[in-house]
């Protein structure tokens, strides 16, 4: 009953507002729909990116992965230490020991934590390409944990699973079978027979097939330098 009283008052005050709320709705939606576009495109040109990298060298690619699954099961072990209520000194003694998997020796250390923050707080760095940002989050791993902020420090490490496992075959391309864009059908299918040809170590088809689907993401996000 009183979930019926409380649609007729919807219904009553979806039909006083009338076409005000219809214009806004369509703003809304008109908004959300070029904010959606802005980031399909901010999307498909890194994409581009990453299967560039793929059809060069797919063998470092790979080298890359088999690394960067040390630091995943580091962080699984973190995270069960951390549920399960180690001593915060043990799960310190952890992350400080395997810290060097997180550094990026190409990029800056210092003040990356500060840059996060700043990131976070919507202000950008002044030249954010240099920075180490996995070792910034990763620090912030550690001062969660030192304050003893568990909920902070499994969001953090949450985060940098998804930072390590963003840039690499599998993890892309599952995401991108999740909820499938119609459009990048072209790329997915042979972005898939590269990553069968790439789980299986063939990396001379794999780089093949990473051209061709690098090649057709080419056409969607240049189609004036492929017409």
């Amino acid at each position: 009953m009183q979930l019926s009283r409380a649609c007729a008052v919807l219904v009553s005050l979806r039909s006083r507002l009338g076409q005000w709320r219809d214009g806004q709705i369509a703003g809304i939606r008109e908004y959300n729909h070029q904010k959606e576009c802005a980031l399909r495109v901010e999307r498909d040109n890194w994409l581009l990116a990453q299967l560039t990298k793929f059809a060069e060298a797919p063998d470092r690619i790979f080298a890359y992965e088999t690394f960067d699954s040390g630091k995943l099961r580091l962080l699984s072990e973190v995270k069960a230490m951390i549920k399960e209520k180690k001593p915060t000194e043990v799960v310190l003694l952890m992350l400080k020991s395997y810290s060097h998997l997180f550094r990026v020796n190409e990029r800056e250390k210092p003040n990356a934590e500060d840059s996060i923050a700043l990131m976070e707080n919507g202000f950008m760095p002044h030249d954010g390409r240099r920075v180490d940002y996995q070792i910034g989050h990763y620090g912030w791993l550690y001062r969660h944990v030192r304050n003893g902020d568990r909920a902070k420090a499994l969001d953090k490490l949450e985060y940098i699973r998804l930072f390590v496992k963003a840039n690499k075959p599998r993890f892309i391309f599952w995401e991108l079978a999740k909820a499938p864009d119609p459009y990048l059908a072209p790329v997915l299918r042979p972005l898939q027979t590269a990553l069968s040809a790439y789980s299986h170590m063939n990396f001379t088809a794999a780089r093949t097939y990473f051209a061709a689907a690098r090649n057709e993401l080419k056409k969607i996000v240049h189609p004036e330098k492929t017409a």
